[in-house]
């Protein structure tokens, strides 16, 4: 999970915790170091994750739906003339089992399927912070576990790392500039440029039916602050430089920073994400973006 900033039921919580220390690290007799530090990180953040991105599916043009007709993406189905990827109806997540076709399928007729997907017309907005609250291109139903609309963080991406052919998700992340994101240091311990990637624009990682596609990045640089603590986790913050600039799209934006002495109200909060549902080894990744 990655949050944009601390809501106000936080605060008493990180006094506690700042009085804690004041009083560990000024008392002479009580002061110890804090033994095995990444394990202990491990277990709150499984920062050795092994979890793998699986591999997006991208439909079988032979899974038959009917008589003449096959599972094909939504934006290849031209029925009628027009092509259903808005549609009046909300897209559901929840298909019926009986259905051949994923929730981001069209049953088509084989006649009306198109080679190339029609280009969404859609106005691209020259500023920051814009959250698509009723997601692009449509609009999901029967999201019962905090499921995000599509794009509707659009700043929002995902950090992993190349392992061989297959690719281990690290972390999330906010994109501040076409050509760096901000994200968490305590991912990037390593410090492995090389095989750090960052994939913008994305929302569910099964699948690359989505409307609009999904942009990787090769990350060049990292830059963490120079006072990030491992052992308390202060200042977790870290900027990632990429190679080429993300082309910016409807789920391609950057998100706002505030001015400097900028004192926010502490009552609005989101964490978002395609982290555990739970702290530790028992949780479960999600492959539909989160939000809380």
């Amino acid at each position: 999970m990655y949050f944009h900033y601390l809501p106000k039921i936080m605060s008493a919580q990180l006094t506690i915790t700042v009085v804690c220390l004041l009083g560990f690290f000024f008392n002479p007799v009580r002061t110890q170091s804090i033994p095995n530090v990444d394990a202990l990180l491990g277990r709150i953040f499984d920062d050795n994750s092994t979890e793998l991105m699986p591999e997006p599916r991208v439909g079988t043009p032979a899974k038959i739906c009917g008589f003449g007709k096959e599972c094909v993406a939504r934006s290849l189905c031209n029925e009628n003339g027009t092509v259903n990827i808005y549609g009046i109806n909300m897209l559901n997540l929840r298909i019926d089992g009986s259905s051949p076709c994923a929730y981001l399928e069209s049953c088509c007729d084989v006649n009306n399927k198109l080679q190339d997907p029609k280009p969404l017309d859609m106005p691209l907005r020259n500023a920051c912070g814009y959250r698509n609250f009723n997601g692009v291109a449509f609009k999901i139903a029967g999201a019962k576990n905090n499921e995000a609309e599509f794009a509707e963080f659009p700043w929002m991406v995902a950090l992993y790392a190349n392992a061989g052919n297959q690719k281990v998700f690290k972390c999330g992340g906010s994109i501040i500039a076409p050509n760096v994101v901000l994200t968490a240091a305590h991912c990037l311990s390593d410090k492995q440029i090389a095989p750090l990637m960052v994939r913008a624009g994305e929302w569910d990682l099964e699948t690359s039916l989505e409307p609009l596609i999904h942009q990787d990045a090769r990350v060049s640089e990292i830059i963490v602050h120079e006072s990030f603590s491992r052992s308390t986790i202060f200042n977790d913050i870290a900027l990632l430089i990429l190679e080429k600039p993300f082309t910016l799209a409807p789920n391609v934006q950057p998100i706002c920073l505030p001015e400097a002495g900028t004192i926010f109200d502490n009552k609005r909060c989101f964490a978002t994400g395609w982290g555990q549902d739970k702290f530790g080894k028992h949780g479960v990744y999600q492959h539909i973006l989160k939000k809380i």
